[in-house]
C-alpha cells in the first residue's frame, strides 16, 4: 500500500494542485465511509491505495466531469476486493465506541446489520448516510442507476431500523 509521503512526492512531481486539493478535502470522507462500509482498520489503507491510483491516473481524472467520484469508486472496488478476500462471519472483532453500554450495543448492532448487508447496499449506505450524499452522486461515484441507488438506500434504511427495533418512518401500522 502507499503512504502520504509516497502521494505528497507524487503530488509535487505531477504539478497540479488540483489533486491535493481533491486529497486534502475527501482523503477523512473516504476514510470514514470505507470504515462505515465494513472495512474495519483497512479503511486508511484502501483511502490510501484509492487515493495513489487517483493520482497515478490524474492527468485523465482531473477532466473528468467528477474526480472525487473516480476516487470513490476505486476506494469501494477495493473495498470488495478487500472484503471478498477476507470475509468472516465471526462478529466477536466488531469495534464499539466507548460511552455508556447503551451506546456500545446499538454500534455493535449497526456495525452487524452493515456487515450483512450486500456490498451495493452497504456502499450506497456509507455515501448517503455517512457523508450526506444524494443518491443521484452516490450512484454516479458506484456507477449504478440512480433508481438502484434509491432502493438500496432504502432497503438499507429498512434494515437499520428493524435491527434497532424502531419503526420505519411514514409507517403507521404496527407490528403485533
Amino acid at each position: 500500500m502507499t503512504n502520504d509521503a509516497e502521494i505528497a512526492i507524487a503530488i509535487a512531481m505531477s504539478g497540479s494542485d488540483n489533486f491535493d486539493d481533491l486529497y486534502r478535502e475527501h482523503y477523512p470522507r473516504l476514510t470514514r465511509a470505507l470504515a462505515l462500509a465494513g472495512a474495519g482498520d483497512a479503511a486508511e489503507d484502501l483511502a490510501q491505495e484509492a487515493m495513489a491510483r487517483t493520482l497515478a491516473s490524474w492527468r485523465r481524472v482531473r477532466h473528468g466531469t467528477n474526480p472525487p467520484g473516480y476516487a470513490y469508486t476505486t476506494a469501494f472496488r477495493l473495498l470488495q476486493r478487500h472484503l471478498r478476500r477476507t470475509r468472516t462471519t465471526d462478529m466477536t472483532s466488531v469495534p464499539t465506541i466507548a460511552g455508556p453500554e447503551a451506546v456500545a450495543i446499538t454500534n455493535v448492532v449497526l456495525a452487524q446489520t452493515l456487515d450483512a448487508m450486500p456490498p451495493a447496499r452497504r456502499a450506497v449506505a456509507a455515501l448517503c448516510i455517512s457523508l450526506g450524499w444524494t443518491t443521484d452522486e452516490a450512484a454516479t461515484a458506484l456507477r449504478i442507476s440512480p433508481s438502484t441507488a434509491r432502493v438500496q438506500l432504502h432497503r438499507a434504511r429498512t434494515d437499520l431500523h428493524q435491527a434497532l427495533g424502531e419503526p420505519e418512518p411514514g409507517r403507521t401500522d404496527t407490528p403485533t
